[in-house]
């Protein structure tokens, strides 16, 4: 990871290098390659870092192990985010149709946040411990350690159960199929995971998508979208 920050000096005017392409860096002098915004980060020392931080609206101390910018941070805060994005994991060997899934990993287990998804940090009062990635298998635990609205049998719904709250009527616009009456926070840019994974091909589980309803299958290496339901299977 490089830092590709836009940064000034007495001697140089402002560059911004927040966009670099390819391209782009075959343009760029040698002497401006060595500067700290081309640095790895932990290759920067810390007269570097510090220097990288001037004008950061940032706080010292844990928010600097945040590796995303103050706007992304500010939207990670809602955990439950309709904009979250999160790997389909089955332990189960009997239930996983063959292959388990994807860990979805994140790097601070005190602050468990990546591009795709967010849980509440060690700082906050619904912190749960243990949350090591993204995936489907943390949220619903963490959503049962929680009681989120006072239940604790929360689970990924099966194919069948996401296709029965889809409105079928022709009569309605194509899309979206969902009732915002019921359902007003649903994202109709992605496809929901379920927890029916595909008979004839192990790598893949069956889907829905967020705006026409449609079942599919989804790989289980790509994060998707997720929405939980309650009771017995």
């Amino acid at each position: 990871m490089f830092t590709h920050i836009a940064q000034t000096s007495s001697t140089n005017s402002l560059k911004d290098f927040t966009n670099i392409t390819g391209r782009d860096w075959e343009r760029i002098s040698a002497s401006d390659k060595e500067r700290p915004a081309f640095k790895k980060l932990t290759e920067l020392s810390t007269n570097e870092f510090t220097f990288l931080l001037e004008n950061s609206p940032r706080e010292l101390g844990e928010t600097l192990n945040y590796p995303f910018n103050d706007a992304q941070e500010f939207q990670h805060s809602n955990w439950q985010s309709k904009n979250n994005y999160y790997y389909w994991l089955n332990t189960d060997a009997a239930t996983n149709g063959g292959r388990r899934g994807s860990e979805g990993s994140i790097v601070n287990a005190n602050i468990p946040i990546s591009k795709h998804c967010a849980f509440p940090r060690s700082s906050s009062g619904r912190y749960v411990s243990g949350i090591k990635g993204c995936n489907t298998q943390e949220y619903i635990k963490v959503m049962n350690q929680l009681a989120i609205c006072g239940f604790s049998d929360w689970r990924l719904p099966k194919i069948e159960e996401l296709r029965s709250i889809i409105n079928f009527d022709e009569s309605l616009p194509t899309t979206p199929r969902w009732d915002a009456r019921f359902f007003p926070n649903t994202n109709t840019t992605g496809d929901y995971l379920s927890a029916s994974p595909s008979v004839n091909n192990n790598a893949s589980f069956w889907c829905m998508n967020g705006s026409s309803g449609e079942v599919k299958l989804c790989h289980k290496q790509f994060p998707n979208l997720i929405r939980a339901v309650r009771g017995n299977n």
